[in-house]
C-alpha cells in the first residue's frame, strides 16, 4: 500500500501542560469520533475502512525537542488514523494532532483540534470533559455529492494545468543525485516558513478590503509572483501553473457540517505568465474571477470526481499521456484558525501545519534526458502531485505560509526571499 498523507496540526504552548489531562481529552475526542479508532486495511477488493473490533485509542507520545511538525512522523493507516504528540523544550511544549488525510481534511481536523482543547480546558478546570455526543462515520465526497444531485461534468476545472508529454523538458536547476536518479528513493522535501507580523497581516487585510479582494487572492498572487521571480532570475516573465483546493461544504445544498464528511473540497487551477513587474492586485482579481465563474458553473464542486484515480478526460488527444505542468505550485489555505480554549496558566503562542509523506513531483530537469512521468501512472485515488505546496493560516492575527518543495534548498531560499519582498511591497 502506498503511504497515505498524514497532516500535522501543531500548537506551541507556554505554561504548565498537564499531559495526563491532555491524554484524557484526546481519548474523549476519539470516543466521540469512533472513525478515528479504526484503520484502513488493504485486500484483493481494495482498501477498506475498519471501525470497531475493540480497538483502543492510540497512546499520546511525549518526547523532547522543538516539535517542528514537518519533521514529525506520519501515520501508518493500517494501524491508526489519528495520533497526538507532545514535544517539550524548556518552558514551551508543542502539541501536534495528526490525522490521516483519507479520513479528514483541514476543515474537519481543525474542528477536532478545537474539540481537543475544549475537552482539555474543561478537564483541568472541572475534572470532566466537554459533554458531546457520538458522531456518525463521516461520508465521502462522492456519496455526499450523489445525494445532492451533483454529477460529473465535462470539465474538471484544472485543464489549463495539464499538457501532453511530447517534448523533453528544460533543466532550470541542478539537483541532487537522489532526485536525479529515477530509481533512487525520493529526496525529502525542503521546508521553509514565512510568518508576517500582526501589522503586516492587518495591512494585507486592509489592502484586500480596499480593493474587494480576499486575503486568499492576495496571498495566491504573491506566491505566484515569488515563484516567477525565483524561476526567471531577472525581469523576464515565466508561466506559473497554480492550483488550490476549495472547501465546498457551503457550496453544495444542503451544506455539510465540518465533521460530517472526509475530504469535502474541489480543486481549482490557474495559469498565467507572471514576472517581477506583474501587478499583484490584477493577478489576484483574475484568479478570483475564474474561481467565482467555476463555482457558479458548478465545476469546482465536482472537480474531484475527475481527479481521483485514473482520469480519462483530460485536455489531450485520446491515447496521449498527459502530465501536470512542470513546477506546478499548490496553495492550501486553512484560513483563520479559531481561538482555542486553554485554562489559566497556559497560552497558545503559535500554530503550524505540515503534510507528511506527501507526494511532490521533482522539478523540471530532475531526470535529464527523460520527459516527466505521466500522471496516468499515479496511484488510483490520489490527485496529481505538484512540485511545491503551501499551507497558509492566520493565527493570533498573524498570517503564515509553510512551504514544502521538491526544489533544492537554494531555490527554496530564493522563493521565500521573493515572497517576503513581494508581500512587503504590497503592504507598505
Amino acid at each position: 500500500m502506498e503511504p497515505a498523507e498524514s497532516v500535522a496540526y501543531a500548537v506551541v504552548v507556554e505554561g504548565l501542560l498537564d499531559v495526563l489531562a491532555l491524554s484524557r481529552a484526546f481519548e474523549a475526542v476519539c470516543r466521540a469520533h469512533p472513525v478515528f479508532t479504526g484503520c484502513i486495511r488493504s485486500g484483493d477488493a481494495g482498501h477498506e475502512l475498519v471501525v470497531g473490533e475493540g480497538r483502543g485509542v492510540p497512546a499520546v507520545r511525549v518526547r523532547a525537542g522543538d516539535g517542528d511538525p514537518a519533521a514529525g512522523r506520519g501515520l501508518d493507516h493500517a494501524e491508526e488514523l489519528i495520533g497526538l504528540e507532545v514535544s517539550r523544550a524548556g518552558d514551551c511544549s508543542t502539541v501536534t494532532l495528526l490525522t490521516d488525510h483519507t479520513i479528514a481534511d483541514a476543515t474537519a481536523s481543525v474542528a477536532l483540534l478545537a474539540e481537543l482543547w475544549g475537552h482539555y480546558t474543561d478537564l483541568v478546570e472541572t475534572g470532566l470533559p466537554t459533554p458531546i455526543g457520538v458522531f456518525p462515520i463521516p461520508q465521502s465526497l462522492e456519496s455526499l455529492l450523489a445525494r445532492r444531485g451533483v454529477t460529473r461534468l465535462a470539465r474538471n476545472g484544472v485543464e489549463a494545468l495539464f499538457e501532453p508529454v511530447t517534448r523533453r523538458p528544460v533543466w532550470p536547476e541542478a539537483v541532487s543525485p537522489a532526485v536525479a536518479s529515477p530509481t533512487a528513493e525520493p529526496a525529502l522535501p525542503v521546508h521553509r516558513r514565512i510568518r508576517l507580523t500582526a501589522d503586516a497581516t492587518a495591512a494585507l487585510a486592509r489592502l484586500g478590503r480596499a480593493n474587494g479582494i480576499s486575503v486568499h487572492g492576495l496571498t495566491s498572487a504573491a506566491v505566484m509572483i515569488a515563484h516567477a521571480k525565483a524561476a526567471a532570475g531577472g525581469p523576464n516573465d515565466v508561466v506559473v501553473p497554480f492550483m488550490y483546493p476549495v472547501d465546498v461544504r457551503t457550496r453544495i445544498s444542503p451544506p455539510v457540517d465540518a465533521l460530517a464528511g472526509t475530504n469535502i473540497f474541489g480543486t481549482a487551477g490557474f495559469k498565467r505568465s507572471v514576472g517581477a513587474n506583474t501587478d499583484p492586485l490584477l493577478l489576484a482579481k483574475a484568479l478570483l474571477a475564474e474561481l467565482d465563474a467555476s463555482i457558479t458553473d458548478g465545476v469546482v464542486q465536482q472537480s474531484q470526481l475527475h481527479l481521483t484515480g485514473q482520469d480519462q478526460d483530460r485536455s489531450a488527444p485520446a491515447g496521449t499521456p498527459v502530465a501536470l505542468s512542470a513546477d506546478t505550485t499548490m496553495l492550501t489555505n486553512w484560513g483563520r484558525i479559531p481561538d482555542l480554549r486553554t485554562p489559566a496558566g497556559l497560552t497558545i503562542e503559535d500554530f503550524r501545519g505540515a503534510i507528511l509523506s506527501q507526494r511532490l513531483r521533482p522539478p523540471a530537469g530532475a531526470t535529464p534526458g527523460e520527459p516527466p512521468a505521466p500522471t496516468s501512472g499515479a496511484t488510483p485515488g490520489e490527485p496529481p502531485a505538484p512540485t511545491s505546496t503551501y499551507i497558509v493560516t492566520t493565527f493570533n492575527g498573524r498570517l503564515s505560509a509553510e512551504l514544502a518543495t521538491a526544489h533544492c534548498a537554494p531555490r527554496a531560499d530564493d522563493i521565500v526571499s521573493a515572497l517576503d519582498e513581494t508581500i512587503h511591497q504590497m503592504t507598505t
